[in-house]
């Protein structure tokens, strides 16, 4: 399993297998939804030096979760302008994705800011 305790799967579990590849795309890139989650936790709890450390490698579509690649989107805008980012600013912005509200919404997005990782691992 792939994925945070406590933090429900994204699109109805998407899982990766100890290879990295999600379960039945033996062809795909590999991912990490608990990463994912991890690194949008950090960012969700206004952490502009995880942004400063991600911001030149990772971009949205990077994300394996489309849910996960619009709050990124989201946050990083956000963090951009020097504006706060918290569950709840994000909630606001995200309030009619249906993805996000499948996954629990505003309570997913506090989940995700309890799975926050430390800075010094952003990079990684």
């Amino acid at each position: 399993m792939n994925q945070m305790p406590g933090v429900p799967a994204p699109q109805g579990g998407a899982d990766s297998t100890q290879s990295g590849q999600p379960d039945g795309d033996e062809g795909g890139l590999p991912h990490s939804i608990a990463a994912e989650q991890q690194l949008l936790g950090a960012l969700l709890t206004n952490d502009a030096q995880v942004y400063e450390r991600v911001d030149s490698l990772l971009k949205a579509e990077h994300f394996y979760d489309p849910v996960h690649s619009r709050i990124y989107e989201v946050a990083t805008a956000r963090i951009a302008r020097n504006a706060l980012v918290t569950p709840v600013t994000i909630a606001n912005y995200l309030d009619g994705d249906e993805g996000l509200q499948e996954l629990g919404g505003a309570a997913y997005l506090v989940n995700l800011a309890g799975a926050a990782i430390s800075t010094f691992a952003a990079r990684d």
